[in-house]
């Protein structure tokens, strides 16, 4: 779910190094305005990845996650996997590798 790590930008005020959201959605998107992320964190980078066949979380979910958090300032990377369900993928996996050698680089 968005809203962890939306609360972890919010309340963490050290940089973190990066927030990684799975099949979320985005709860209480009207909030996500400015002065809500700790100044520290405005250049945290975000990944969304989300199943395009997810019929518990649907993909439009992502679609309204992903600008919200883009409006409020963040830079989020969105990565939709064609015929996945609420689950993952070694693809997905793979990319979550791939963000989180990215960020602690």
């Amino acid at each position: 779910m968005t809203n962890v790590v939306v609360h972890a930008l919010r309340s963490v005020s050290r940089r973190l190094a990066g927030g990684i959201v799975l099949s979320g959605w985005a709860a209480m998107q009207d909030q996500y305005g400015e002065g809500l992320i700790q100044p520290a964190n405005k250049a945290t980078p975000l990944l969304w990845g989300h199943g395009g066949a997810d019929p518990t979380v649907v993909t439009a979910c992502q679609t309204v996650g992903v600008k919200a958090l883009t409006d409020a300032g963040l830079t989020v990377e969105s990565e939709t996997y064609p015929g996945l369900g609420h689950g993952s993928s070694p693809q997905e996996i793979e990319d979550v590798k791939d963000f989180i050698a990215k960020v602690l680089a």
